[in-house]
């Protein structure tokens, strides 16, 4: 089954993997524990593990306690390719998106430019951007898009900066992304630790490995 992880319903997923509903709430769909043997002797509509029934699957047993959200429900199952295929287009449309909104807003290109010290050369190659709507329930409307490459220069993430006008500083993951590294390394050159993604970024661009 090629569906990808937005398009699937739980139900439909739930059916793929043989696991009936037994009973539905108005936010939960409620199944047989399939992760400790919970309800091997549970009867009838008698089951422990409820999930919501929305995008993020957020899971739990109230039996053995097991929880977790859609991406560690899909991983028991196997699917962890799957995912991972889905969540890397996503995450790079969501900042070609944001590169877009950067070039907008000149407030905070002069921003990144002038209080933080980088070139647009090092901006337009980090694909660093700007985003106006709040990400998934964040308290918040306006941030800095900082992407977080692997190795191999992949988007693999996505770390948030508040808008410096609204006063906080703060710094976020978007839900379902975790903590990454960040940064170039080189074998045989010095490495500088930095605080931030933004301090290192003006350490690389000075050609030094942060």
């Amino acid at each position: 089954m090629n569906q990808n992880k937005y398009t699937i319903s739980l139900e439909n997923y739930l059916a793929e993997k043989g696991l009936p509903v037994t009973q539905k709430t108005d936010a939960h769909l409620i199944i047989h524990c399939p992760f400790n043997g919970c309800d091997k002797d549970s009867v009838g509509t008698e089951a422990h593990c409820h999930i919501t029934n929305d995008t993020e699957w957020l899971y739990n047993c109230f039996k053995c306690s097991e929880s977790g959200n859609r991406v560690t429900f899909m991983r028991f199952f196997g699917d962890g390719e799957r995912i991972a295929k889905v969540d890397g287009r996503k995450v790079m449309d969501e900042v070609q998106d944001a590169v877009k909104k950067l070039a907008e807003n000149p407030r905070i290109s002069e921003y990144l430019r002038n209080e933080r010290g980088l070139s647009d050369g090092i901006i337009k190659k980090y694909k660093l951007g700007y985003n106006y709507t709040p990400y998934k329930g964040k308290d918040f409307r306006n941030f800095i898009y900082i992407p977080i490459f692997s190795p191999d220069g992949k988007t693999v993430g996505i770390k948030l900066r508040q808008d410096p006008k609204e006063g906080k500083d703060r710094l976020t993951y978007p839900k379902g992304i975790s903590a990454q590294l960040f940064g170039k390394i080189n074998k045989g050159k010095d490495l500088f630790i930095c605080e931030g993604e933004l301090d290192a970024l003006v350490l690389i661009d000075r050609g030094h490995c942060a």
